[in-house]
Order: C-alpha cells, then sequence, then structure tokens
C-alpha cells in the first residue's frame, strides 16, 4: 500500500503564486505591516489553498475560476498620531485563474473602514503597479469619513433654526 501525500503545487503554479506574493508583500498586505490579529502568513496560505482549489479544479473543467481572500488591518486613525484608537479595515482580494492563459488575475480589491464606509478598486487586464498600498488606502478611506461627518454636521447646522433673542 503506498503513502498518499497531499498534492504537491507544481512549478508553475508555485512560480505565478510567488509573483503575487511579492506584490502584496511589497504594497503592505501582510499581517505584521497591518496590525493584524491573524497569524503571520494565514493571508497567503488562504490565497494559497483558494488558488490551489482553482488550479486543480481548472484542470479538469477549463473554465476561469474566481476566488476570494481577506485581511483585515487595523490603523491609527488620528491624524496626529496620539490617539490610541484604530480603524479597522477589511481587504476582499477578487482573484480569478485563467487555465487558457495560465494567469492569476486580481480582478478586484474592496477596502472596507470600520465596517460602514467601503470603496471598490477594479483591477481587470491591470498590473499590480495599480494596486494602491494599504495604507493609502487607508488614507482615502479615512477622507471619506472625514467628509462624511463634516456634510452631515453641514446638514445638522442647516436644519437647526436660529437662535432668538429673549426680549424681556
Amino acid at each position: 500500500m503506498q503513502n498518499q501525500k497531499a498534492a504537491k503545487p507544481s512549478t508553475l503554479f508555485m512560480s505565478i503564486l510567488d509573483v503575487h506574493k511579492k506584490e502584496l508583500f511589497l504594497k503592505g498586505y501582510h499581517e505584521v505591516m497591518l496590525g493584524s490579529f491573524s497569524q503571520p502568513g494565514q493571508f497567503v496560505k488562504q490565497l494559497q489553498q483558494s488558488f490551489f482549489e482553482a488550479y486543480v479544479q481548472n484542470v479538469v473543467e477549463y473554465n476561469l475560476a474566481k476566488f476570494w481572500v481577506e485581511i483585515t488591518g487595523f490603523f491609527n486613525n488620528a491624524k496626529n498620531n496620539k490617539s490610541n484608537a484604530k480603524d479597522k479595515v477589511t481587504f476582499a482580494f477578487e482573484y480569478a485563474y485563467d487555465p487558457r492563459r495560465m494567469a492569476l488575475t486580481l480582478y478586484t480589491v474592496k477596502a472596507t473602514l470600520n465596517e460602514d464606509i467601503v470603496k471598490e478598486y477594479a483591477f481587470e487586464g491591470k498590473k499590480y503597479t495599480q494596486l494602491p498600498a494599504a495604507k493609502s488606502i487607508h488614507q482615502e478611506l479615512f477622507q471619506m469619513r472625514d467628509q462624511q461627518i463634516v456634510a452631515a454636521a453641514l446638514q445638522l447646522r442647516q436644519r437647526k433654526p436660529p437662535k432668538q433673542s429673549r426680549k424681556r
């Protein structure tokens, strides 16, 4: 009886994965850089597992296979960095493996700040150079939140009736 081992990824698989791992790391999408509570390397393991499933499945089916992987980070939310408060940002990456082109493509990144401010970035057909760094996305979401707060304050101000002076 032969020992059955889990299928090992091929050299092509690993070379494709390595390109994506490197680019994500360079842009700051790593647990340690994001201050994540996840174990370091967990995001890459999730990417590798999802990609492997799409890769193996499409050896037979030969169809485009899409999948999502997520990582959450925590960023200082004070402009002057004197606060201990942190913003939670969840990054959801949508990938597709195309067996005809033997390519793994980043389609979208959906970034969510504190579960209420969302921005989606589309990358289909673009290169990783288009992917903003994790900190840049946080700064953009932070500015969006500030704009919403200012807009809400202005609306409240406009709704309040002017104070009337009391004459006695």
